[in-house]
C-alpha cells in the first residue's frame, strides 16, 4: 500500500511525540496526539484491509474521512465483514468520545488526566494491534 498520506507511519510518529509530552506532563498535547495516533492507525488497518484511497492516499469515501470519535464506529462496521481477530481486539463504545480534533484551538491545551490516561491505553490498544495486522498482511 503506497500513501503519500502515510498512516502506518503516521501513528507511530504521533505516539512517539505524544509519550514524550506525557512523560512532561504536557496533558493538552499529549492527549491530541494520542488521538490522532489511534486515528491514523485505525485508518492503516482499514487501508491494509481494502478501504478505497484517493490519488493522495487519503480515504476515498466520505465516512471514512473521520477523526477518531467517529472514526471508531466506521472501524467497528468496517471490521465486521473481515472477521478476524485482530479485528476485534477493541471494546465496543469509543474511549474517545470525549476527544476532539477542535481541542487545538483551546488557550490552555487543558484536558483531564484520567481522560489522558484513557485515550492513552486505547492509543496503546490499537498499537498493539496495528503491528499483529501489519503480520498478518505481511504474511
Amino acid at each position: 500500500m503506497n500513501l503519500a498520506a502515510h498512516f502506518p507511519r503516521a501513528h507511530i510518529r504521533h505516539w512517539n511525540d505524544a509519550e514524550l509530552l506525557y512523560a512532561h506532563q504536557r496533558w493538552g498535547n499529549a492527549d491530541h496526539l494520542f488521538g490522532f495516533s489511534a486515528e491514523c492507525a485505525l485508518k492503516a488497518i482499514m487501508g491494509w484491509r481494502g478501504m478505497p484511497v484517493d490519488r493522495w492516499g487519503h480515504p476515498a469515501r466520505r465516512e471514512h474521512r473521520k477523526h477518531i470519535p467517529d472514526l471508531w464506529r466506521v472501524f467497528e462496521e468496517f471490521s465486521k465483514p473481515h472477521g478476524k481477530e485482530s479485528l476485534r481486539a477493541l471494546p465496543s463504545g469509543s474511549p474517545f468520545s470525549d476527544w476532539s480534533h477542535h481541542d487545538r484551538y483551546s488557550a490552555t491545551g487543558y484536558s483531564c488526566r484520567a481522560a489522558v490516561d484513557r485515550h492513552r491505553e486505547a492509543a496503546r490498544r490499537i498499537l498493539r494491534m496495528v503491528s499483529r495486522v501489519e503480520e498478518e498482511t505481511s504474511s
